[in-house]
């Protein structure tokens, strides 16, 4: 297997992976027609599914997933569109810190172009130039928690494709609760506005699980469904005892 080392980049609004995720979720008020239940939630910026626990039961989260091949939204004009797909430890109910590990997404004129990365929340976001990813490529995402209170936790991303892997220490800033664990695609931001979003098809995150302190692992049956509103639903979120199956609408 291949490892690559960790690239830093500074992030600028014409950068094609200048796209970085919010650090939280933005609640989404929904009309009175849209059957709402006390489980599921609707956000404007997520969805998928999180795990809340009480603090400290959770050790890591990870989940395979094939990367999507997206495009732009057959009812919006031609541009650029993007999605961001990743797996966290915190970040909802504990949504001081947190730490990411993902991959950006985007479709332009230019064809469809993908970069994986590291995220910690407060802290330093890191893009793997030195490990390509690209539209149906099979990546596995972890995040592994190492000190909750210095807020340090490890992240991977492994390219089954191409053997490639990149692992690198995460520091949050501000201690971690271990207590969020989460699949998510979002929609990412730009110059503090949410970006156009992309036509994702479905994103199946597979063999999702986490790993408890205890030692033990469970997969998200049980995780809170989040789908995405923007003036209406776009996403249907399926959460299974082993997979997290997000689809766009």
């Amino acid at each position: 297997m291949m490892c690559s080392t960790l690239v830093l980049v500074f992030l600028s609004a014409s950068a094609a992976f200048a796209l970085p995720s919010s650090h939280e979720q933005f609640i989404a008020s929904v009309p009175s027609d849209i059957p709402v239940t006390a489980f599921t939630q609707y956000s404007a910026n997520w969805a998928g599914a999180v795990l809340n626990a009480p603090a400290g039961t959770f050790r890591d989260v990870r989940a395979t997933f094939t990367v999507p091949t997206i495009h732009k939204p057959v009812d919006q004009p031609d541009g650029e569109y993007s999605a961001s797909i990743w797996v966290g430890l915190d970040g909802d109910t504990c949504w001081g810190a947190s730490v990411r590990s993902g991959v950006d997404i985007v479709v332009n004129a230019s064809g469809v172009h993908a970069q994986g990365w590291f995220a910690a929340h407060p802290g330093i976001r890191t893009f793997l130039r030195s490990n390509p990813v690209h539209a149906g490529d099979r990546v596995t995402l972890r995040v592994e928690m190492r000190d909750a209170a210095a807020g340090t936790a490890h992240a991977f991303l492994d390219n089954l494709t191409t053997r490639w892997t990149s692992n690198g220490p995460r520091a949050a800033g501000a201690p971690l609760c271990a207590q969020d664990a989460v699949w998510v695609v979002e929609n990412p931001a730009r110059d503090g506005a949410l970006a156009p979003f992309a036509d994702f098809t479905t994103v199946l995150f597979d063999t999702a699980n986490v790993t408890l302190a205890t030692g033990e692992r469970v997969g998200p049956e049980g995780a809170r469904p989040i789908e995405m509103y923007q003036g209406r639903v776009l996403t249907d979120v399926a959460v299974k005892p082993s997979s997290v199956r997000v689809t766009y609408l």
